[in-house]
């Protein structure tokens, strides 16, 4: 009797380590189960066209089987940083396996030229070599070494004036920080560094009135207005 109770204790051990072998297996299985159900499936990227989506998804490709809750984010924003037509971007995720990227593109404002090559200025203010935008109205070009930022400020302050920027076809920036602009009548207002906004107000004066025949507005001396019809 004692030699098969010994026998019945050892049965017993044998099932209870069973048991908890299973039940190890069965949490393991689980675990991966719940890590792999939160690994990124699919990339939903939405705004744009569809060759343009289709590139910016294929840079977010190392996503795939990440798991979601540990994406890095800055990440992700650094890489749409680098596509300059972007205006804004909101990324979403979409549980349990999906991540959603709504993209806005930028509108471009002007054409320039910089390192020889054509680039557009979006009203992101950043300057665009790829040509991208589809059924845009005809763009003045700025000539210049400028700042985006300048060139907006500048252009704020035309707007408050009431001035109409969307005769205006041509930009010149001078390197002592100084515009000129040129309207599509061939009227050219050569603004001075000081003073913009007071020189602002006396051009669209002069602008107004239709007796006055201008062909250059020149306000680049303190003090003195030099109107030309030449």
């Amino acid at each position: 009797k004692m030699h098969q109770l010994i026998d019945k204790k050892k049965k017993i051990y044998f099932y209870v380590l069973f048991l908890l072998f299973l039940s190890s297996i069965s949490n393991l299985k689980l675990n991966t189960y719940k890590e792999n159900i939160l690994n990124v499936k699919k990339i939903d990227i939405k705004g744009l066209s569809e060759s343009l989506n289709n590139e910016i998804n294929q840079s977010l490709n190392y996503l795939i089987n990440k798991n979601i809750f540990l994406i890095d984010k800055n990440r992700i924003v650094k890489i749409l940083d680098q596509y300059k037509y972007l205006d804004s971007y909101i990324i979403s995720k979409k549980l349990p396996s999906n991540l959603e990227i709504n993209l806005k593109i930028t509108t471009p404002v002007a054409i320039t030229i910089k390192n020889g090559e054509k680039q557009f200025l979006g009203n992101n203010g950043k300057f665009i070599s790829k040509n991208i935008f589809k059924n845009v109205k005809p763009l003045p070009n700025i000539f210049g070494n400028f700042n985006p930022k300048d060139f907006f400020i500048f252009i704020e302050q035309l707007k408050n004036n009431d001035f109409d920027i969307e005769q205006i076809n041509e930009y010149y920036f001078f390197y002592n920080g100084r515009w000129d602009v040129k309207y599509i009548n061939g009227t050219i207002i050569k603004f001075p560094k000081n003073n913009l906004p007071k020189s602002i107000k006396i051009a669209k004066k002069i602008m107004d009135d239709q007796n006055e025949k201008k062909r250059i507005i020149d306000l680049r001396v303190p003090n003195q207005v030099i109107v030309s019809n030449d």
